[in-house]
């Protein structure tokens, strides 16, 4: 059994000192030094916004083309036209109104004026001394507010027009690598027993080998999960000059290349054209909002299997002794709504609530996933 035992440690040092995948935060490129000195832009940094630059490539050659297939939503309205949309609300509001006014019943008939008050002296009285109050001193006031003069002359301002944005799009890029590690180490003692001998009349004895086995085994795992998080917004009146070729952008695979992105957003505007889901007008918008979500899940690894076979001892004979495994993950989440506020310079640019939700809403399923990935591994 002290044999055993060493065997088994000597497998986990081993494994440990080897292996050491998921015991430490994991590189983003097991073959790039992202540890750079100061002043110098990191590869993996450089590699990050060339990612952001194809996606803004891709969504500003869709929103070219939603432009030329004549969605009026997408894109901010004429001052004029939100004027005159304002006067029409005013109009049927009015008219809504004193239609309603009409309805009401008339007001009741106002209450009889209460009788004159008695006077003194009464009228036609004679020598009646009048009542004079001699040395009362005058109260005075003091410290009391004077009175503020409303300057007839000013104008009541106009209420400012509601600002008409357009539309926009929020990008969230999540890159996750996971390392995840094991060490199997196990063993068979075996034991030789008697054989076992069979007599037969014909065909002379046959004899048989018997021994006695015991399995022991070991197992551990270790895995350690990195995630990095890149959002950010764009107004789609923006990017409707930055409209140019994305080929430089794709040199490869997965990630870096074609994202699909423009054929997702021709795709909506031509849904949207018709207004097949407006129950009005429609050149109004109809739709809040649209998403698309972009997974790419690249895993690699492997394994080592020294085996051993003694007279009483195996070691390592069924399973792998070590092994390791990698998995990367690039997700992009797009999400297109109304525009709620303009960028600052203080703050990026911010959707609609509705289009929030929908984002917020994405984003937490994806850390759900990711989280469950990671646990059943």
């Amino acid at each position: 059994m002290a044999f055993v035992v060493r065997v088994l440690s000597t497998a986990l040092v081993l494994t440990t000192a080897l292996g050491g995948c998921g015991l430490a935060v994991p590189e983003k490129e097991l073959f790039v030094n992202d540890n750079v000195p100061p002043k110098t832009p990191s590869p993996e940094g450089k590699h990050e916004n060339f990612i952001i630059a194809h996606i803004r490539c891709e969504i500003a050659n869709g929103v070219y083309k939603a432009k030329e297939l004549g969605i009026p939503w997408f894109f901010p309205l004429p001052r004029k036209v939100v004027a005159a949309y304002l006067r029409n609300q005013a109009a049927r509001i009015k008219k809504q109104s004193d239609t309603l006014a009409e309805l009401l019943p008339d007001p009741p008939a106002p209450p009889p004026a209460p009788a004159p008050a008695r006077q003194y002296p009464p009228p036609g009285a004679k020598d009646v001394p009048a009542i004079v109050k001699k040395d009362v001193p005058a109260i005075v006031k003091k410290d009391a507010p004077a009175p503020v003069k409303k300057d007839a002359g000013t104008a009541p301002q106009k209420p400012a027009l509601p600002v008409n944005l357009g539309w926009g799009a929020s990008v969230t890029l999540k890159i996750q690598v996971q390392d995840q590690s094991g060490i199997n180490p196990g063993v068979s003692l075996t034991t030789p027993l008697q054989n076992s001998i069979k007599t037969y009349p014909v065909g002379g004895n046959v004899t048989s080998p018997q021994s006695f086995s015991l399995g022991l085994g070991l197992s551990e795992s270790a895995t350690a999960t990195r995630v990095e998080t890149i959002s950010y917004t764009y107004v789609f009146t923006e990017l409707i000059n930055d409209v140019e070729s994305c080929k430089k952008f794709e040199p490869g695979v997965m990630i870096e290349s074609d994202l699909k992105i423009e054929q997702f957003i021709t795709d909506k505007a031509t849904a949207a054209r018709p207004g097949e889901a407006a129950t009005g007008n429609p050149n109004f918008p109809p739709y809040s909002t649209f998403q698309d979500d972009i997974t790419f899940v690249a895993s690699f690894g492997g394994n080592a299997t020294p085996t051993w076979k003694l007279a009483r001892i195996s070691a390592n004979s069924t399973t792998p002794l070590i092994s390791g495994t990698r998995t990367s993950t690039n997700e992009v989440i797009i999400t297109l709504g109304p525009v709620a506020s303009a960028a600052t310079p203080f703050a990026p640019a911010q959707l609609s609530s509705d289009a929030q939700a929908v984002h917020g809403s994405s984003l937490i399923g994806s850390s759900t996933g990711s989280a469950n990935s990671a646990q059943g591994r």
